[in-house]
């Protein structure tokens, strides 16, 4: 099963964080630079730091689903 998912970046934990983390600020441009180069990123949990990789992907790739 594994081997028939596309290539992606999952991160997991985060749920702890808050808005203002600078944690959080640097995953959205990690995802909005991972979805420039068509890798799409998965976040393991609810909160903020989850939010960010999905605004970052999504800002940084149109049509890449997150």
């Amino acid at each position: 099963y594994l081997r028939s998912l596309s290539p992606a970046v999952t991160v997991l934990g985060g749920t702890r964080l808050r808005d203002d983390d600078p944690a959080v600020h640097v995953a959205e441009e990690v995802a909005r630079r991972l979805a420039k180069e068509g890798v799409p990123t998965r976040a393991g949990g609810p909160g903020p730091f989850s939010v960010a990789l999905a605004r970052g992907g999504h800002s940084g790739s149109k049509y890449l689903p997150q």
